[in-house]
């Protein structure tokens, strides 16, 4: 795995995941993914909640109040980690929990994340096209994750898991490349 606060994270999130109800998944979920961008948005909030200055209660409170302002909190156990996290000044690792967090509900209901890459926006039509073969050749729920790099030229790089298919214009370009020198 990567940094310390990544493994942190992983143990709250599984915490948080074992503990809430499958039925409450959905709005912890939504939640957390609304905490996430107000962590990354609010350069102030990211400020404050370093400051050495701020009680245990501040910092409770700060947060409380500027998450419950994005969105409601959904379970109690939501708000308990929320103020173990002010606690043990962790606040910063809210993105990861909420990534391991999205990664333990999909797995629990098994549906397969893929990413697909294009050079190019695609259109609804494609994109319904292109979901149906997935979960078709993938014999399963998908959830899919579109992106655009105009550096692809051409053609779909996808992803599932570790596994990936390159059918993109510059992944043809780089292995014709690899084979001729």
């Amino acid at each position: 795995m990567g940094s310390k606060n990544e493994k942190v994270a992983k143990r709250y999130a599984r915490a948080l995941f074992d503990a809430s109800q499958a039925s409450d998944y959905e709005a912890v979920q939504a939640f957390l993914d609304k905490a996430s961008k107000c962590w990354h948005k609010s350069g102030s909030l990211r400020a404050a909640m370093q400051l050495p200055t701020l009680s245990l209660d501040e910092r409770s409170n700060l947060l409380d109040g500027v998450l419950s302002g994005v969105s409601k909190i959904p379970t109690e156990t939501t708000e308990k980690l929320l103020k173990l996290l002010a606690s043990a000044n962790r606040v910063d690792t809210i993105p990861e929990i909420s990534k391991f967090f999205s990664a333990y509900v999909r797995e629990y209901l098994k549906l397969l994340s893929v990413e697909v890459i294009s050079a190019h926006e695609l259109s609804d039509a494609e994109k319904q096209a292109i979901s149906a073969e997935l979960t078709t050749k993938l014999a399963g729920q998908v959830v899919i994750t579109w992106s655009v790099q105009p550096e692809q030229i051409g053609g779909l790089v996808m992803r599932v898991g570790d596994r990936m298919v390159d059918r993109s214009v510059l992944g043809a370009l780089q292995d014709l490349k690899s084979h001729i020198v």
